[in-house]
């Protein structure tokens, strides 16, 4: 059974929204603090910075979404977004280390992987980067969502 795009979309925006409601009974804090790491689906800034595919997928990044949706809630606050084009899950240590040194933050989604396979990379590699990103994390306190992203076929422009 195929999904829609759009369902898949609202699906991923659902359990975003589990993981944020989750963190907010877990943390005594009034206001969660989040950071992004990830690839260039989680850029910011305009579609044509990101290039045709992004026009043609009709494309919201998820850190644009989250912002409009924390303007009215006080609750929540986009600390950091790093978002680097191309880049792949054995980067993530080193950027998650480098994240939680310079910002303090609750909640960190972690959104690398897809670019590992498409550079030709070793699915062992970037499973053991991802599950190190993720151990450092926790080992400071941090919730980690992950995100994943279905592969698309798509021709940058």
């Amino acid at each position: 059974m195929k999904i829609s795009y759009s369902y898949q979309k609202l699906f991923t925006l659902f359990l975003l929204s589990i993981c944020i409601v989750s963190c907010t009974k877990k943390i005594d804090t009034p206001i969660i603090k989040i950071g992004i790491i990830g690839d260039s689906i989680s850029g910011v800034g305009t579609h044509e910075t990101f290039g045709m595919w992004a026009r043609m997928m009709q494309m919201v990044f998820f850190p644009e979404y989250l912002q409009e949706k924390f303007e009215d809630d006080p609750r929540f606050e986009l600390v950091v977004v790093d978002p680097q084009a191309g880049s792949q899950a054995t980067s993530g240590p080193k950027r998650v280390r480098k994240m939680l040194q310079n910002h303090s933050i609750d909640l960190l989604i972690f959104e690398l992987g897809a670019n590992d396979l498409l550079k030709g990379g070793k699915a062992e590699m970037a499973a053991k980067a991802i599950d190190e990103s993720i151990t450092i994390a926790l080992s400071k306190n941090i919730h980690v969502l992950l995100v994943g992203m279905q592969s698309s076929d798509y021709r940058q422009g």
